[in-house]
């Protein structure tokens, strides 16, 4: 069996926080406990485990800063609040993400540090960035799913098949 690798997407400081209400939490968590239905005969369980729903809560009501949209405990942190071993809590967030409840980032920082011969920069993962996906907003590609160029940019090709790059007149309709 062959997984899809997807590029997890990097980004230094914060993260990409996204605010959320209490209402929008709760579609969420309603959305979640939804596909935790059992969905094939025989299962006792759907898609979402009920790990994988304590995991949900715990980053939704006790990490998620609803003002800010903040969201980076650790591992170990996450399986505390929601009663389950690291391990748990690693596979419940992959499994979650893979399902498009919720979507994390690497967050990073540079340091800058003194070498033998001079000084250098050096990047550090700190922590993971948690960001939870609101079931009424559109999904919206990352930035490695996203096409290249500009929204201005119209692409057109050659005869050989090679892409021309164009721009948009906006006096024309």
């Amino acid at each position: 069996m062959t997984h899809a690798y997807k590029r997890r997407e990097k980004v230094f400081g914060a993260g990409r926080p996204r605010p959320m209400d209490r209402n929008a939490k709760a579609r969420l968590m309603t959305l979640a406990r939804a596909l935790m239905r059992r969905r094939e005969k025989g299962k006792a369980y759907g898609p979402v485990t009920a790990k994988m729903l304590a995991v949900l809560e715990a980053l939704a009501w006790t990490f998620h800063n609803a003002g800010t949209g903040l969201c980076f405990p650790s591992y170990e942190r996450i399986a505390e609040a929601a009663g389950c071993a690291r391990s748990t809590a690693q596979a419940a967030v992959a499994a979650l993400e893979r399902l498009g409840l919720l979507s994390w980032v690497n967050r990073l920082v540079r340091r800058r540090e003194h070498g033998p011969a001079s000084w250098r920069w050096r990047v550090l993962r700190t922590s993971n960035g948690y960001r939870l996906t609101d079931p009424r907003e559109p999904a919206r590609p990352s930035n490695t799913e996203r096409r290249s160029g500009t929204r201005i940019q119209v692409y057109s090709f050659d005869k050989g098949g090679r892409k021309k790059i164009r721009p948009r007149c906006y006096c024309q309709s």
